[in-house]
């Protein structure tokens, strides 16, 4: 192994933590899976894309990852670098880097396959976790997919990244980020994630991901939610809101629009009106985005409305992390644009 010298004293706007990937974006919009003939290639993973995010709107952002001893781990260094990410407390280790392939069928169709059977990632240890500027750091990203217990070192790592940044006084933000092979069960995703989310200071979702986490008879999980279910999510949420009024809840429905919910008020936000290519990615982008008029003191509404704008110009565009807005095309979207 090689030894590396990390910068303890580095000064970060946000530290982000997770899995990475190389997305495989079909070219031909519309084919089935089966019938693509070839792929864009992207860096992906949630973590690694609202770091990205955050990056290219402007904050200094740090990411640990951990990739395989391989050209697809040297392929997702290079494009995080290229992106202004610093890696340097990223690491190497066993297995194969992830990969993640995608077909894109507009409007509501845009099947993945994932390869993380080995993913190095899942890795990621309290150790590397401890090697982090949570002193010099301003705020934390984590992802439900972290917490799962597929990867018992991974969990334990989040666990104790959830704690040092709450010694150090960083805001913490939880993307749910639910991919349910990475679960034995809705129930094994409810249990690992219900006993520390009050930890977290704001919590991103959509719909499903509300539902699977706050609807104890949710089973199996949900593609999309028929009217009862969304119904048994309000009930849910409104209970679950009015127990946590301090905390920032906010909830994604896509075409819909969004909604936060914080002290016992509500903030609607409608969508976009856009020409939609692809939905994959829009929730990384919504997170990076709020997180960004965050720490540059926005108010919530105004953080919101941000938020879903920089997700308008995404799911319009071709792949993921590449296809996420600098600063000054969300702040020229919002001048020409009404939602």
């Amino acid at each position: 192994m090689v030894s590396r010298v990390l910068d303890k004293q580095a000064v970060f706007d946000l530290i982000a933590i997770g899995r990475s990937s190389m997305d495989l974006f079909a070219e031909q919009v519309g084919a089935d899976f089966e019938a693509v003939e070839s792929f864009s290639a992207y860096v992906g993973g949630s973590p690694s894309n609202i770091a990205v995010g955050s990056s290219r709107l402007g904050l200094k952002v740090a990411l640990l990852t951990a990739v395989g001893e391989d050209k697809v781990g040297d392929f997702i260094f290079r494009r995080l670098a290229e992106n202004g990410v610093d890696t340097q407390y990223s690491v190497r280790k066993g297995g194969r880097s992830s990969l993640a392939l995608v077909a894109i069928k507009p409007p509501s169709h845009f099947p993945l396959v994932f390869y993380r059977e080995s993913a190095p990632d899942k890795l990621i240890s309290a150790q590397d976790v401890l090697a982090l500027p949570f002193k010099n750091t301003k705020a934390l990203i984590l992802s439900g997919t972290g917490f799962s217990s597929d990867s018992p070192i991974q969990r334990d790592a989040h666990l104790v990244a959830l704690t040092e940044a709450k010694k150090a006084g960083l805001s913490c933000y939880l993307d749910l980020d639910l991919r349910p092979d990475q679960w034995s069960s809705p129930g094994a995703y409810r249990l690992n994630l219900e006993l520390l989310m009050d930890k977290f200071d704001v919590i991103f979702g959509t719909e499903e991901e509300f539902y699977a986490l706050l609807v104890p008879d949710a089973q199996p999980f949900k593609a999309s939610l028929d009217s009862l279910e969304k119904e048994k999510l309000r009930e849910a949420l409104g209970v679950y809101v009015e127990e946590h009024g301090e905390q920032v809840v906010i909830l994604k429905r896509g075409g819909r629009g969004s909604s936060l919910h914080h002290q016992n008020h509500t903030i609607h936000q409608p969508a976009f009106n856009i020409n939609l290519l692809s939905t994959v990615g829009a929730g990384d982008t919504f997170a990076s985005s709020f997180i960004y008029q965050q720490l540059k003191g926005a108010t919530l509404q105004e953080s919101l409305k941000f938020a879903s704008a920089a997700a308008a110009i995404v799911v319009s565009r071709h792949g993921c992390a590449a296809a996420m807005p600098y600063l000054e095309e969300v702040k020229d979207f919002l001048l020409h644009h009404h939602a």
